[in-house]
């Protein structure tokens, strides 16, 4: 993965999807440098408008990727749900303070980096992205998030909702900034390896099994 960004940077001119999956990393991380530098419990609202700001990234660095024949379709789902989640967690907890609690946000994400783990993994074996290795390891991240997320939300504080949410975004954006670079690097290759010949082979059956 870090060799697609270093190629990318050198080798081609760089794009939006690559710079939002920068941006969301980077949120990520100056997320994480709030908790750790910071005092006291960062505000869950704040958290909330950081993962739904860095949500429009991935969505409109999916949707770019998807209208150049980009591996985008996972980014464009994820980014949409988080969106959401995240807009409700900032508004709720804005209009109704104390309503959210950590534990009750914790158990949401859970659910949410276990959607993410899934939507990821259905790409990556159903559709061979050509960025493998960093789909990979986004599914390995969000179902370890969802695991860390569901078994332990009763103790759940607000600093590990920012943690949480800064690890996804981090991933997540790395995860984005290699597909854009896999793409722009290698324009010769198609996005999904293999997936016109699946398609065409499933209707080939498709159309076998009608005509018996």
């Amino acid at each position: 993965m870090l060799t697609l960004l270093f190629m990318s940077t050198t080798t081609v001119k760089l794009r939006w999807p690559f710079w939002a999956g920068l941006a969301m990393a980077g949120a990520g991380l100056g997320l994480a440098a709030m908790i750790v530098l910071k005092p006291g419990e960062p505000p869950l609202l704040w958290s909330g408008l950081v993962m739904a700001a860095s949500a429009i990234l991935e969505l409109t660095g999916g949707l770019a990727l998807f209208r150049r024949g980009g591996a985008g379709i996972s980014h464009t789902i994820i980014g949409g749900v988080a969106i959401a989640l995240g807009l409700t967690l900032f508004a709720v907890g804005f209009t109704y303070p104390g309503a959210f609690q950590a534990q009750t946000s914790t158990m949401l994400l859970g659910v949410f980096f276990l959607s993410t783990a899934i939507a990821c993994a259905i790409d990556l074996f159903v559709d061979r992205p050509q960025a493998l290795l960093a789909q990979a390891l986004e599914v390995g991240v969000s179902f370890g998030l969802a695991v860390l997320a569901l078994w332990g939300w009763r103790m759940a504080t607000p600093t590990a909702v920012a943690t949480l949410i800064a690890l996804d975004l981090l991933f997540s954006g790395l995860a984005l900034a290699a597909t854009s670079a896999a793409l722009r690097s290698h324009p010769e290759d198609t996005p999904y390896h293999g997936y016109q010949e699946r398609l065409q082979h499933a209707s080939q059956r498709l159309r076998a099994d009608a005509s018996t």
